[in-house]
């Protein structure tokens, strides 16, 4: 089959599945099955590109960079800059590897975390919103509604009543 995906990546997921046994309450039944689609799109990915593809390489390279730049302000240009290659060909390798654009995928990690936040922390639902690289609140709320279907509040609290 070949190496395993992303192999920093896979045994932390492991680790972090397995700690989350010992715990029964409602955020860590979510969160095992956060880190289990994680894994199951890690192994997907892996399974269905070709070993070799330049395009997934750079798609590979985009996507590590937009999780560790999420907070920042990105945009096409500042992509392009960091990547060192044009926009639209960032864009149709993050299209080909993930189906879906550079700033779509920044977008759903950046709900991610917000959920993270939402459910493990006490924070105000503007400062999550601040913290995640949303430029604004109200833009935040939209996004996240989109992409969860319910709002912050109705998230945290649904999540944090179990």
């Amino acid at each position: 089959c070949g190496p395993l995906p992303d192999p920093v990546n896979v045994p932390e997921l492991i680790r972090r599945l397995n700690l989350l046994q010992a715990h029964h309450t409602a955020a860590a039944r979510w969160e095992q099955q956060q880190l289990f689609l994680e894994l199951l799109l890690l192994l997907q990915r892996e399974a269905s590109r070709p070993a070799d593809s330049p395009h997934y390489a750079v798609a590979e390279r985009t996507a590590a960079y937009l999780r560790a730049h999420y907070r920042e302000e990105i945009d096409y240009r500042t992509l392009s800059e960091a990547m060192h290659y044009h926009g639209n060909y960032i864009a149709l390798c993050m299209k080909r590897a993930y189906g879906c654009t550079p700033l779509e995928y920044l977008t759903k990690h950046r709900v991610e975390r917000a959920k993270q936040l939402l459910i493990h922390t006490d924070a105000k639902i503007g400062g999550i919103a601040e913290e995640t690289g949303f430029g604004s609140f109200p833009y935040f709320v939209r996004c996240f509604a989109r992409h969860a279907g319910m709002t912050p509040k109705a998230f945290r609290n649904r999540h944090r009543l179990r």
